[in-house]
């Protein structure tokens, strides 16, 4: 049996590509967990965006949001809120000259 024209012998994956599929089967195996995982950490965003909480919540709530997602790019450029700078007050009087 000959070969096919046009097919040459493959070139075989770099150790990088193959420890990279290694990483995606597995990732692949856990699917339904991780949905689970983003759902309920979104579910929980959502809950504290609609009840107005505090920017540290919801940056916190954004954060956990993002790290059980494995597709995040439209989250990071729309969701994760900046937390509003309050500078602390003086901790000595000002002295009046």
């Amino acid at each position: 049996m000959g070969m096919r024209p046009g097919v040459r012998g493959r070139q075989k994956p770099s150790s990088e590509a193959e420890q990279s599929y290694a990483a995606d089967a597995a990732l692949a195996g856990r699917r339904a967990e991780l949905l689970d995982t983003a759902s309920e950490a979104e579910s929980q965003f959502r809950q504290a965006q609609a009840r107005r909480a505090p920017d540290a919540e919801l940056r916190r709530l954004a954060l956990d949001l993002d790290s059980a997602l494995t597709l995040r790019e439209t989250h990071r450029l729309n969701d994760i809120p900046a937390v509003t700078y309050e500078p602390s007050p003086p901790t000595a009087p000002i002295a009046k000259a």
